[in-house]
């Protein structure tokens, strides 16, 4: 998932997943937020005025026309947009 595509909300959300804040770092109109989730880091671009603070818990979620499903076995896309 591409950090431009991953929304951030204070606190655990019911059946998301939710890290810690790592990183904040300014892009200028926005921030990229690096959250610490177990062994996995995930990435989230969101605007200056909602720059979390390091340390806070959030959960980031997938903006949903911009998730995309695979096949393990073969790799065919069996969900979301397809683009040619």
């Amino acid at each position: 998932m591409r950090p431009e595509y991953l929304a951030v909300s204070s606190g655990p959300e019911g059946g998301a997943v939710s890290g810690t804040v790592a990183t904040v770092e300014n892009l200028g109109v926005s921030v990229l937020v690096t959250i610490e989730a177990g062994e996995q880091s995930i990435g989230a671009v969101v605007p200056e005025a909602d720059e979390p603070p390091v340390g806070s818990t959030v959960s980031p979620r997938a903006s949903p026309g911009r998730v995309l499903l695979y096949r393990g076995e073969d790799g065919e896309l069996v969900g979301g947009r397809r683009t040619i």
